[in-house]
């Protein structure tokens, strides 16, 4: 997209600069302009409130507004630090400073009592009206308003997992906080909490000193016949138990850094546990007497627990790709492997008739076990991440999905798969348990409410029979037949946005698919494949390499997001890419396949590119918005930078080795280089007119190197750091540009899309070196070096051009090259990234996917 290179025209004609930035421009405009004359032609207002330190408090106190209209607050003091709230908890500014303003857009009608999270007599009435004049909010599905949602008292909370209690008439959930991946910028908590039918909460914090969260991080929890709550404290690697009477004691684990997690209680009172990075389950008695069991593989990662009807206890292993059972008398393991590669398995539940049931959170289905083997159940929508799961008296299962948004509910007998769409937007649904009635009950972690379905008002919506009942408490019975039918939840490193690697991204039938069955690990060699590539390499009769490539496909979620010209990975693993027309940013956990989205928060921003710094800040150049930006991958913290010349039409940014920032300024002819510490902008005017300088590169040791697009120049520049001047070198065969730069040692390595070749520049004789790319059409767009030596190269063209639509692997040593020639047409391979693990990545605009290339020998 943002090669503004103009390559040489198919018909021999070049493209000014001038004629292709215009063209540049208005590629990106169509759907954003269409966006903007939406929003034109609903007329929504801006409406300022100003918060005082006197009464009122509030002016004006009270406003009516409409749905899609944004309220600013603005903090005229004269002393006060204010916060803006109201009492459901929907929003929530954070501190807002004497002089500084916050804004929201209200999305849902209805009435809202404005308060301050600082000082809570300092409230005002906010009424939000449909465009009808009614204040009874819109729901998107119907079913909706049999929803029931209750704001946690706990600010940031993240309630985990819930269960019914066995001796009340409330539920039981844990209020764990965050500091796991996905929820990083959540500190921990050390809560559990009851809730009733009215949302009336209780609350009981665990003796950590200074009632801080921070070492603890509760998890999971269950419950004796004498009302004994069990829980895991995953961070301090306890059990804790919360008697009755408010008493609380806490039990050590032996494993030091063990995460412990999920629960359950067999008929003997034992409790039994699972703990994920110290590679056990084990049990403790009623008495406190632990007792831990190594799990038969290494690394495995047990998160779930789940204690059958026979007395086997069944887990989950996260990274083992496995459920299986550990027979406590017999003191074995049984070991089940997973069909689907990369599952994450995770909740556990059981039917009447003794079925063993599980959910896979990346694979994103359902699992049975029949026999030792596993039949599994696409989710009808791609990404959902199912998570927890329980099984109602009838024998139907219910259960969370984290990204769907969603609570599903599966009948075992006909295959058949509903979806209720939970109304709060991305509430991420973690536990999920069912009460006396039978209805539905789960944890809106980022949401951060605890809510129920109504399931007669449901069933009374939907025109179907979804209302059945759990065990109904019998005291004269014995604790395994009193134990209410449900899965007891564990955790789950979240993130934002799952993607099914084995079904390439694909969405999956909305009716159950032919069951796909696996033998017992035990009877197998090596792992089962699920991978399905979107592309394989081709063979070629003039260069035969002894490798081949394929690839796997992640789809990014917004519609149209057009990811961008860079990536950039963290010290986790984490791949960060720009959204140039979903106007956010993306991260990918390479481990899991999910993706997280952040939004810019001004419009039309068109981010290209991104580049990390030593202290986990992501620079973001964002092309239309004319700004720099950085990102805390942390604390999801933003701050933006105007750049100091409008129009300047950033577009490509990397951190040179001192942590200086640097950015191409492509409509400004310019380079400019930005301090973080003193977060001010000095810029370099090329020595040509009109260079259109679009890639940028350091060479570690004080000077850059520059892309020129303007193939009627056909340079490329170098930038010395220390004496602020420039020194222009020729293309190989002058009438050329240069869009993607690699600085390799004394290798210059430029991507040239006017004659379909890279090339190297040696610095130190002076010298050339070209190599064509095989296909037709072939026009490079950016390159990048991986550990073997072999230069890789996306070959999706830049503006006026697809390319050859394909990645290009070259071994510069013997000129040998092997493409990987993408099926799906327009794709355009743009950004490209070799990992810290040596796997290739790279992203597709046109197919608004990314992938990662896999590499084998063949010989």
């Amino acid at each position: 997209m943002l090669n503004a290179t103009s390559v040489l025209c198919r018909s021999g004609q070049r493209r000014t600069f001038s004629t292709l930035l215009a063209a540049l421009l208005l590629a990106g405009t169509p759907p954003l302009l269409s966006a903007a004359g939406a929003h034109e032609s609903a007329r929504p207002q801006t409406y300022t409130v100003e918060m005082i330190d006197p009464p009122p408090y509030f002016r004006p106190s009270e406003l009516n507004i409409r749905v899609g209209d944004t309220v600013k607050w603005h903090n005229a003091g004269p002393e006060g630090i204010h916060i803006v709230s109201e009492t459901g908890q929907s929003i929530f500014s954070g501190d807002v400073s004497i002089g500084t303003e916050w804004r929201h857009t209200f999305t849902r009608a209805g009435e809202y009592e404005i308060i301050c999270g600082r000082h809570f007599f300092m409230r005002s009435r906010l009424t939000v009206r449909n465009a009808d004049g009614s204040i009874k909010p819109r729901y998107e599905f119907p079913y909706q308003s049999a929803f029931r949602e209750f704001a946690v008292p706990t600010r940031d909370g993240l309630p985990r997992m819930i269960i019914n209690n066995r001796i009340g008439d409330t539920m039981w959930f844990t209020i764990g906080g965050g500091d796991f991946y996905g929820f990083e910028g959540i500190p921990p908590q050390n809560k559990l909490a009851e809730v009733d039918r009215n949302g009336v909460f209780v609350e009981f914090a665990t003796p950590t000193p200074s009632g801080d969260g921070s070492s603890v991080g509760v998890d999971s929890l269950v419950m004796d016949k004498f009302g004994n709550v069990w829980f895991t404290e995953r961070i301090a690697n306890q059990i804790g138990k919360l008697t009755p009477d408010g008493e609380m004691t806490e039990y050590p684990l032996a494993t030091e850094g063990g995460y412990a997690l999920g629960v359950d209680i067999d008929r003997n009172g034992n409790v039994w546990f699972a703990e994920r990075y110290g590679n056990r389950i084990g049990w403790i008695t009623p008495n406190g007497e632990i007792t831990e069991v190594e799990m038969p593989e290494p690394d495995s990662e047990p998160r779930t627990v789940f204690v059958a009807s026979t007395g086997l206890v069944w887990y989950t292993a996260r990274a083992a790709n496995e459920i299986g059972y550990y027979d406590p008398k017999a003191q074995t393991f049984h070991r089940i492997k997973i069909p689907t590669q990369i599952a994450r398995p995770a909740g556990i539940a059981e039917t009447s008739d003794g079925t063993i049931y599980f959910v896979e959170m990346v694979g994103n289905k359902i699992g049975k076990v029949v026999g030792g083997r596993v039949v599994e159940f696409a989710l009808p929508t791609p990404f959902a991440a199912p998570f927890k799961i329980v099984a109602d008296a009838d024998d139907k299962l219910w259960f969370t999905e984290v990204f769907g948004n969603a609570i599903g509910h599966f009948d075992p007998e006909t295959g058949k798969i509903r979806e209720f769409k939970i109304p709060t937007e991305d509430s991420r649904p973690g536990g999920i348990a069912l009460d006396d009635d039978g209805n539905v009950w789960f944890t809106e972690q980022k949401g951060n409410k605890v809510a129920y379905i109504d399931l007669p008002e449901l069933e009374r919506i939907t025109g179907e029979r979804l209302v059945a009942s759990v065990h109904r408490r019998d005291e004269a019975a014995p604790a395994a037949a009193a134990r209410p039918k449900q899965t007891i939840q564990a955790h789950q490193t979240h993130a934002y946005d799952s993607v099914d690697v084995s079904a390439g991204g694909r969405k999956a039938p909305a009716a159950a698919p032919a069951p796909q069955v696996v033998a017992p690990l035990s009877t197998q060699s090596g792992a089962v494949s699920g991978s399905i590539g979107c592309c394989e390499s081709t063979e070629q009769a003039d260069s035969d390499p002894p490798w081949r490539l394929t690839a796997i496909e992640f789809s990014v979620p917004t519609p149209g997001g057009f990811p961008g010209n860079a990536l950039a990975e963290d010290e986790r693993g984490r791949i960060w890419f720009p959204e140039m027309f979903g106007n956010k940013i993306g991260v990918l956990d390479s481990k899991t396949g999910i993706v997280e989205e952040i939004a810019l928060p001004e419009p039309v921003s068109m981010p290209t590119s991104v580049a990390l710094d030593g202290e986990g800040n992501l620079w973001i150049a964002e092309f239309r918005g004319n700004r720099l930006a950085r990102l805390n991958t942390r604390s999801l913290a933003l701050k933006e930078f105007d750049l100091p010349r409008e129009a300047a039409l950033p577009s490509s940014v990397i951190v040179d080795e001192g942590g200086t920032v640097w950015l191409t300024e492509l409509g400004a002819n310019r380079i400019a280089a930005f301090d973080p510490k003193t977060e001010t902008f000095a810029e370099y005017a090329l020595p040509r007119p009109e260079s259109s300088p679009l890639g940028i590169a350091s060479d570690g040791d004080g000077k850059l190197w520059v892309s020129l697009t303007n193939e009627e120049y056909g340079q490329v520049a170098r930038f010395d750091t220390r004496t602020k001047k420039f020194v222009l070198f020729d293309l190989p065969q002058g009438a050329d540009s240069a869009s993607g730069i690699l600085v390799d040692g004394s290798k210059v390595w430029l991507a040239l899309g006017g004659s379909g070749e890279v090339a190297a520049y040696d610095t130190e004789t002076g010298g050339w070196r070209r190599y064509a790319l095989p296909g037709e059409g072939a026009a490079p767009f950016q390159i990048a070096l991986d550990r073997n030596g072999l230069i890789w190269i996306t070959d999706g063209g830049g503006f006026g051009t697809d390319g050859a639509n394909q990645i290009v692997a070259l071994d510069p040593v013997t000129g040998r090259s092997r493409k990987l020639a993408i099926p799906q047409p327009r794709s355009k391979p743009s950004g490209i990234l070799i990992g810290s693990d040596g796997a290739i990545w790279f992203t597709k605009k046109g197919t608004n996917t990314l992938a990662r290339v896999v590499l084998t020998t063949t010989q």
